[in-house]
């Protein structure tokens, strides 16, 4: 029971490898509503695209930090977070040693309020902070970031802050706004990254519309301590150093197919891209434009 703590009654389903089966944003939920008491080590499945709006709850996080395998299958999740005030919001606030993510959509948008004296960092779409070393892997977000925070915010597309040593993101696309007229100091894929950390084959098409008076970086912030593997590609360079790893690339290079074909490389197929219906590329062989 709630009050005990006992297990109820299942109200997911598992397959025959003891992978959850998420359907519903209500399995969602009840997934969430066992994290402290063995979830944060399961394996689940996304089974088809979910809307997850749920007001300042993140799905997953923060007390125990959630180690097991998220696979979307290609699937869609739709998330809001609304009025967050809190560190490291996003879909999953935090993860630790051998968690991995993968062939996820993540769309929708994140929002967070604050002020000069308290301030809502380490927001990121997908995750917001790694406290051991994690896997990312075929990942696009198109959600949004929207803030009233002031000064450094620390905001990252798919990750707001690596700690854990040798994290890969891999194959990773974002495509979305970090917005916040007063904001400062965000990266198009990563707010910041303290230790060492692998990006692969991997893209950001974000939209900073943030304070100009600012330390952000297209890819990462803290750039130098960043592995670029495999080719990875900005398409504007508004903020930051450009990184010598990093090839940046013009819309035009989006729309006909040349940064999907780039990040594939020369024998690759992970990325997608329907020219004249999808405007980037898709990081899993199956997708709904």
């Amino acid at each position: 029971c709630d009050s005990c703590y006992y297990w109820k009654p299942a109200m997911v389903e598992r397959d025959l490898n003891s992978v959850w089966q998420l359907k519903t944003s209500e399995d969602m939920a009840w997934i969430a509503s066992y994290y402290h008491y063995g979830a944060e080590f399961f394996k689940m499945a996304l089974c088809n695209d979910i809307e997850y709006k749920r007001g300042t709850d993140r799905w997953m996080g923060p007390t125990n930090w959630f180690y097991g395998t998220f696979d979307g299958q290609g699937n869609t999740i739709d998330i809001e977070l609304v009025d967050v005030m809190h560190d490291n919001a996003a879909l999953i606030s935090d993860l630790g040693t051998g968690a991995l993510i993968k062939n996820l959509h993540v769309t929708g948008s994140i929002n967070t309020l604050g002020s000069a004296n308290d301030v809502a960092s380490f927001t990121g779409t997908v995750v917001g902070y790694t406290h051991g070393k994690v896997l990312l892997e075929n990942i696009l977000s198109t959600a949004n970031i929207n803030t009233s925070c002031v000064g450094d915010i620390s905001a990252g597309g798919i990750l707001g802050y690596n700690g854990g040593q040798n994290s890969v993101l891999r194959n990773v696309i974002y495509a979305g706004e970090i917005n916040g007229a007063e904001a400062k100091n965000c990266g198009g894929l990563i707010g910041w990254a303290s230790t060492a950390t692998i990006i692969e084959h991997s893209a950001s098409l974000a939209k900073m519309n943030i304070s100009t008076d600012d330390s952000g970086n297209m890819i990462s912030r803290n750039p130098n301590i960043v592995d670029y593997s495999g080719g990875v590609y900005v398409v504007e360079d508004v903020f930051g150093t450009l990184h010598e790893a990093v090839q940046l690339l013009s819309p035009e290079a989006v729309a006909s197919g040349e940064l999907c074909y780039k990040l594939n490389g020369i024998t690759g197929t992970t990325f997608k891209q329907t020219l004249g219906t999808d405007e980037h590329p898709w990081p899993f062989g199956e997708h709904a434009p």
